[in-house]
């Protein structure tokens, strides 16, 4: 992937997020990480200090991004942030908790994602990437929350990578396992 601008990340403010941060810092490309909250701030800023390329912290819910925008030389957006919280049988599983869990897993990358494409567009250039989750090849139990959002995530990537190819957009998705993070 030929890196051409700045690379935002979503989630960063704790495990794989902050990691990709650091990763991409590190061989001097410069980065926007979006915290969830504050609380965050000083960790990701200890991570990311000293590095090759410029890092600017920013607290952003993807569930309620408010007047956030990208800058113009966004070149990648990495929608990471996600929400796995208990590991319960269905019937145990409010509606409440599935609603929580599509907010942040799956309406937070769509509203991320309709906000970077005018960008993307303008530069005629841009990779997004989707940080989905092996779960979805696997029918896990007591992941019913996650594994339907991670799902949806799925079926809005490959659409999305078909109307975007023209513009110079390339849509990515990436499968991790099972992995300790925030």
């Amino acid at each position: 992937m030929s890196i051409q601008g700045r690379v935002t990340i979503t989630g960063a403010g704790v495990g794989l997020g902050q990691a990709l941060a650091v990763a991409f810092a590190e061989t001097g490309h410069d980065v926007v990480g979006l915290l969830f909250d504050e609380s965050q701030r000083a960790d990701f800023e200890k991570a990311t200090t000293g590095l090759s390329g410029t890092v600017d912290a920013q607290v952003v819910d993807v569930t309620n991004p408010g007047d956030f925008t990208f800058p113009d030389d966004t070149d990648v957006l990495v929608n990471n942030a996600g929400i796995r919280l208990e590991n319960l049988p269905i019937e145990s599983i409010s509606t409440d908790v599935f609603r929580q869990h599509m907010e942040v897993n799956f309406f937070g990358a769509v509203e991320m994602t309709r906000r970077v494409i005018p960008v993307m567009r303008a530069r005629a250039h841009g990779t997004i990437v989707n940080i989905n989750s092996a779960s979805v090849t696997v029918p896990i139990p007591f992941l019913a929350p996650y594994r339907a959002t991670k799902g949806a995530l799925a079926a809005f990537s490959e659409p999305l990578r078909v109307e975007l190819a023209p513009f110079g957009i390339r849509i990515l998705e990436f499968l991790p396992g099972a992995m300790q993070t925030g």
